[in-house]
């Protein structure tokens, strides 16, 4: 049959941190998606128990108990949703700038010193195209940073997810590969073989994939809250409900590319700071 056209076996590809572990970063900087979590976590539970307690008053419609608890909860969960905690601390790491593309165009410089000092000619061509290359990289990278930022000033969320993954440390030059060898030889031979690089960008974007679907997902719940509280006395939870599990889910996604037991210690953090949330 025809070989695949598109992108390499990236999915066969495990990027890796120091030593054989996944990639790291201290929990001082998980922090704030901790806070994320424990947020939406906290926003599933609240609109759970409202739809239970809703729907245990129209079977008991003479449970005036309930009848006082569901306005109070649903005003609780507009304060949640309208204005929600600070996910970042004045004490808090600060997200990292990636400079590395700086510092690439500074090894293709040092390159190039080191050959002409041994008397090692290349030709013009390649040389050029070495810096030029990186430094429309280092370009396009700091427009994309720019960008990014931009995005950033509108949200807190993506702030938070941002701080720890851009403080990632990553293996540079190896991967945990799944492939039998002869599937290894074939992309060898072929040169699909993925580069670190091409790994370590691929489980990037997969966690900003996450993330994004983090933020879209709560913006369509204060939008749907918004929404039914100004139908009156027929307020139906069932939608956000379902709004807030997809965004539980896709935080969830995002913590799985994290070691558990590095998670638990931030994720205890900020349930204890959760507490001060509450009327």
């Amino acid at each position: 049959g025809e070989e695949e056209e598109g992108p390499p076996s990236l999915y066969l590809a495990q990027p890796m941190g120091e030593g054989n572990a996944k990639p790291y970063a201290p929990p001082e900087y998980l922090l704030p998606a901790a806070r994320v979590k424990v947020y939406i976590d906290t926003l599933v539970a609240i609109v759970q128990d409202l739809n239970k307690q809703q729907k245990q008053q129209q079977n008991d419609a003479t449970s005036t108990t309930q009848q006082q608890t569901i306005p109070n909860t649903i005003i609780f969960l507009g304060v949640l949703l309208r204005t929600p905690p600070s996910f970042i601390q004045p004490t808090d790491p600060k997200r990292k700038v990636d400079t590395s593309t700086k510092n690439a165009v500074q090894v293709a410089l040092e390159k190039q010193k080191q050959r002409s000092e041994n008397s090692i000619e290349v030709g013009l061509a390649p040389q050029a195209f070495e810096v030029l290359e990186l430094s429309g990289e280092r370009r396009q990278w700091n427009r994309l940073q720019k960008q990014e930022r931009a995005r950033e000033n509108g949200s807190e969320v993506r702030r938070a997810f941002n701080i720890y993954t851009s403080n990632l440390i990553y293996n540079d030059s190896k991967y945990k590969f799944a492939a039998s060898v002869e599937e290894k030889r074939n992309l060898i031979r072929n040169n699909k073989l993925p580069t670190a690089t091409d790994v370590i960008r691929s489980d990037l974007d997969l966690r900003d994939l996450f993330r994004n679907q983090v933020q879209t997902y709560l913006e369509d719940g204060v939008a749907e809250y918004e929404y039914q509280v100004k139908q009156g006395d027929s307020i139906d939870f069932v939608e956000l409900e379902s709004v807030l599990k997809s965004t539980q889910v896709a935080c969830d996604k995002w913590f799985s590319f994290i070691e558990e037991k590095e998670a638990k210690v931030a994720l205890e953090v900020a349930q204890q700071e959760s507490v001060a949330w509450y009327p």
